[in-house]
């Protein structure tokens, strides 16, 4: 479920891992990413993440956004969330969306390797994506 990115990537992302759940090199696959996280509110807290190839992000229920941009493999375009408008006091989950294609198209390239990297920052604590996060492939989407 989980890989460690190699040492060139941004140092921003260093200690992540990389998660993903089955088969890396299906067609048209889709995960679910599941972290809780507890916090204050009034503390600030955001999300920095690389998905290949599509994801979307919510906290809470809400809906905060979706990404990447199309892009090569060699490049990652990382991205980051500012969620404490949507933190509520104590715990709090924050659910992610990873789409892969598994396939390259007209606007898009694929790594070969497909998943989620994150970084949570509330305060000065720093949660890398690792086994705590949950994962699953029961999305209820079907590539039939």
């Amino acid at each position: 479920m989980q890989q460690q990115l190699p040492r060139d990537t941004f140092s921003l992302m260093q200690g992540c891992h990389r998660l993903w759940l089955g088969d890396e090199g299906a067609i048209a696959q889709t995960r679910l990413f599941r972290r809780t996280v507890y916090a204050q509110t009034g503390i600030p807290i955001d999300i920095t993440l690389y998905a290949d190839a599509n994801y979307q992000i919510w906290i809470n229920g809400t809906y905060i956004g979706r990404g990447p941009a199309y892009h090569h493999p060699h490049r990652w375009p990382i991205q980051n969330y500012d969620l404490s408008p949507h933190v509520v006091e104590g715990c709090n989950v924050v659910a992610v969306l990873v789409h892969s294609p598994g396939i390259c198209l007209h606007n898009y390239v694929g790594s070969g390797t497909p998943g989620l990297v994150a970084r949570i920052e509330i305060g000065a604590n720093v949660l890398n994506s690792d086994s705590s996060w949950k994962a699953t492939d029961l999305s209820g989407w079907s590539n039939q």
